[in-house]
């Protein structure tokens, strides 16, 4: 057999590598120790070697093979160069053997090692300067070896390249590398063994967040925000909690507990938008003759927090003497007209008496206040200091009510308290409110409501509506309102329809 040239051996030699080929046909280098002096390689792949060896203590162990065909982990662990779960030394060992066959840690060496598919000396390159056999593949990682089949740090493909006997190591294709941290993704991006390392939340995710005291949640005012999770520099981290509602410093007396200590309006003499009955009158005046009571809203005190009632407003109290001929008790002391000279007992033919004084022909006395009259009256009286308003859509479908007091031949002539305010000295703010048509009134349907306007809080009025032909009572309507309202049409669906007549 012919001898290999002297730069062929040495090439074996610096390598300790010998070729072998695989049952299948591919042919991969196994890892032995240098050769003798006088080593020979066969064309079969054998070497017969009669020259000492350099170290007897190790095994050349040519059957081995630098890739088994199994593949790389993905799992967070560091697969061994037989390609199992971790990374042991030429001894099966759990370490990377050092220079001398020591147990030194993974990581960059001095120099490469030729064999492994890794980049021992960390230039980006493997198994640089080391022959193969063309043709041959093996798994490899450029970089850090400490790294290699760690998380998304996952083995790649060399290939021995060349058309003599011996080539060399192509670079490594499809190897992966750390890189940055994709939060939620459920994997070591840094091939350090660490899923989603730096993350705390998955980014673009919510969660409600709350930075108020224990207990205060949800009672009163208060309120739940939200966080939602956003990227930082190496991570991801819950964003601020926006949205909330937290306990203010105390209660702004408008009926919400703001401090969120289960009460509301703490410290507060009344709430905001509230209103209550009053009078300032002599005692034993209230609700006597013409005497009503007013009402006092809630208003700020002088800090611009607190609470305080305000004035009375809208009361009627005594007048200073009687008014002659009204027929009404003027100073409150249970008594009409009292000192005043007696009044006619007759009236003119046509004008009936109310109370001290004679109505005016075609008129008729309600509540002692004389009111329109003729073919056909809707009389509205209620019993407390009130704003009820009368409203009547006759046949011809028009609304008569305060904001329209005349058409389709009807006519509203007497409104009463608008807005608690008395009319004239004469309105003592419980009716009446009139409407009537003077002559013949359209035949058809007439759809009659009572709406509260504006009423005391916590005050009921029972009123009375009586409907005439004439002088003739044909229909009465009762009933009671105990809220205030704003203007709603009169229809059969409405809340202040009282009923229909047909004439």
């Amino acid at each position: 057999m012919k001898r290999p040239t002297a730069h062929r051996w040495l090439v074996l030699a610096s390598l300790s590598l010998v070729a072998a080929c695989s049952a299948s046909g591919s042919a991969e280098l196994g890892v032995g120790g240098p050769l003798g002096a006088d080593a020979s390689v066969r064309r079969d792949g054998t070497v017969t070697d009669t020259g000492r060896r350099t170290d007897t203590g190790r095994s050349t162990d040519t059957g081995r093979s630098t890739d088994t065909g199994r593949p790389a982990t993905n799992d967070g662990s560091v697969p061994g160069r037989d390609g199992g779960t971790t990374l042991p030394g030429d001894d099966g060992g759990t370490t990377v053997p050092g220079k001398d066959g020591g147990t030194t840690s993974p990581g960059c060496g001095a120099r490469e090692m030729c064999g492994n598919g890794l980049d021992d000396n960390c230039n980006g390159r493997v198994d640089e300067d080391c022959a193969c056999v063309p043709g041959m593949t093996q798994r490899c990682f450029p970089g850090d070896p400490a790294l290699a089949g760690r998380g998304v740090c996952v083995y790649g493909t060399s290939t021995c390249e060349g058309t003599g006997e011996f080539g060399s190591w192509s670079a490594c294709v499809g190897a992966g590398a750390p890189r940055a941290v994709e939060c939620g993704m459920g994997m070591d991006f840094r091939c350090n063994g660490n899923v989603d390392e730096g993350c705390e939340c998955a980014v673009g995710s919510t969660r409600a967040c709350y930075t108020g005291p224990a207990g205060s949640e949800a009672r009163g005012a208060c309120r739940a925000g939200t966080q939602t999770c956003a990227a930082i520099p190496g991570g991801s981290a819950w964003g601020g909690c926006t949205g909330e509602i937290t306990p203010a410093a105390r209660d702004l007396c408008d009926g919400v507990d703001r401090d969120c200590n289960g009460t509301a309006n703490d410290g507060c003499t009344c709430a905001i938008g509230a209103n209550r009955l009053c009078y300032t009158g002599p005692a034993g005046t209230q609700s006597v003759g013409i005497c009503r009571s007013g009402t006092q809203p809630c208003v700020r005190g002088a800090d611009g927090v607190s609470t305080t009632w305000g004035g009375c407003t809208n009361e009627v109290r005594p007048a200073a003497a009687e008014v002659c001929a009204n027929g009404l008790d003027d100073n409150c002391n249970g008594m009409v007209d009292e000192g005043c000279p007696p009044p006619s007992t007759t009236c003119p033919t046509g004008q009936p008496r109310c109370g001290s004084v004679c109505c005016a022909a075609g008129e008729a006395c309600a509540a002692n206040i004389c009111v329109g009259n003729g073919q056909l009256r809707f009389t509205l009286t209620w019993d407390v200091m009130a704003d009820l308003d009368l409203h009547v859509v006759p046949p011809c479908g028009t609304e008569i009510y305060y904001g329209r007091l005349s058409t389709c031949g009807g006519t509203l002539d007497r409104d009463s308290c608008p807005a608690l305010r008395a009319t004239d000295g004469a309105d003592r703010c419980n009716g009446p409110e009139n409407i009537f048509w003077p002559s013949a009134p359209a035949s058809g349907t007439y759809l009659v409501c009572v709406n509260p306007w504006q009423m005391n809080s916590g005050s009921t009025a029972r009123w009375t509506l009586n409907v005439y032909r004439g002088t003739m009572l044909i229909r009465t309507f009762t009933g009671t309102r105990n809220s205030s309202t704003s203007y709603v049409r009169c229809t059969r669906t409405a809340a202040s329809f009282v009923g229909e007549i047909t004439i």
